[in-house]
């Protein structure tokens, strides 16, 4: 395993606690920046959609946005597309818990990969969970350059 200093084999048969000292520090802070970047990103989501709503309550647009859903469920999602003025896609009001939900999941699934890559006592598991862990780590290097 790259982010540990031995192979899986010799990995599965350390304690938990031996098994936090035997990763590079570099792991873990790649970890705590990625989860961090997570957290950042699901903030500004949200707060992205707290605006929106607000925006949409002054300016009183759920009147016009049912119509549009009306609109859209009487032709086909090519031509309401067309007629809207826009593309068939979805709702800009949707994308921040969207995206938020997305961070959330990569988020926990990062967290569960590191609990089975620390508890699991079979190799196999091991090996998967860290990749999936590798896998998490480098989605969140992605954000944290988009964050900054």
């Amino acid at each position: 395993m790259i982010e540990s200093k031995m192979p899986p084999s010799d990995f599965v048969k350390l304690s938990v606690r031996s098994r936090l000292g035997a990763y590079k520090w570099w792991f873990w802070v790649l970890l705590i920046v990625g989860l961090f970047s997570a957290f950042l990103g699901v903030y500004r989501e949200l707060n992205n959609a707290a605006a929106s709503v607000l925006k949409t309550q002054l300016r009183d647009l759920p009147t016009f946005h049912f119509q549009q859903i009306v609109l859209a469920a009487d032709t086909p999602a090519s031509d309401a597309a067309g007629r809207l003025g826009g593309s068939a896609s979805m709702p800009a009001e949707l994308r921040p818990y969207v995206m938020a939900g997305i961070f959330f999941i990569i988020g926990t699934i990062t967290l569960l990969s590191l609990g089975v890559t620390l508890f699991a006592q079979q190799e196999k598991k091991v090996t998967v969970a860290s990749d999936l862990l590798k896998t998490c780590l480098g989605f969140f290097i992605g954000v944290a350059t988009k964050l900054f």
